[in-house]
């Protein structure tokens, strides 16, 4: 087992590492240290397992906290836009209202004629009194005079536009 020199040959060594590798180490190790040190470890895993739930349930509660706003958020906005939209409503129906009114007061076309025609324009004076005012020039409505030149037109069967009379006044009858 030993040389000359008094230590252990090769062989023998590699066999006596194997043999402690086998049994459990050197001697000087007592079961009691080992128990001690899981007894440490597992205190600490318990410790670590307790904080990380801790964290987990602390990130649950601002998630959820966090979701709520947006909820709550977003209830407010939908019901800020469905009363805007009511409003908008509200005032397209108010303004259909007020443009059937307003029709239901115009002359037909086909009644204009006859109602320009019963018009007495007597009461107008018979020449131009000048700054745009209205006068009888010989059974028509006249504004201007005959200087003064105004494009305004009639419609006529073709849907083309011609001018009303040949001195540009605006002249209606």
């Amino acid at each position: 087992m030993v040389d000359e020199g008094g230590s252990i040959t090769t062989p023998w060594r590699a066999w006596l590492l194997v043999l402690q590798r086998r049994t459990g180490g050197t001697a000087g190790i007592a079961t009691g240290d080992l128990t001690g040190l899981v007894a440490i470890e597992r205190a600490a895993r318990i410790a670590a397992n307790d904080a990380l739930q801790l964290a987990i349930d602390a990130e649950i509660a601002a998630r959820q906290a966090a979701d709520n706003v947006e909820a709550a958020a977003r209830a407010n906005g939908d019901t800020t836009l469905n009363l805007a939209i009511q409003g908008t409503t509200n005032l397209l129906n108010a303004e259909i209202f007020r443009a059937t009114q307003a029709e239901a007061l115009l002359v037909p076309r086909a009644d204009l004629c006859a109602l320009w025609a019963a018009c007495d324009l007597s009461f107008l004076p018979t020449s131009d009194p000048g700054n745009g005012l209205p006068w009888n020039d010989a059974g028509h409505l006249a504004v201007g005079s005959g200087t003064t030149l105004v494009d305004l037109g009639l419609e006529d069967a073709s849907g083309t536009w011609l001018l009303e009379d040949a001195t540009g006044n605006w002249e209606w009858g």
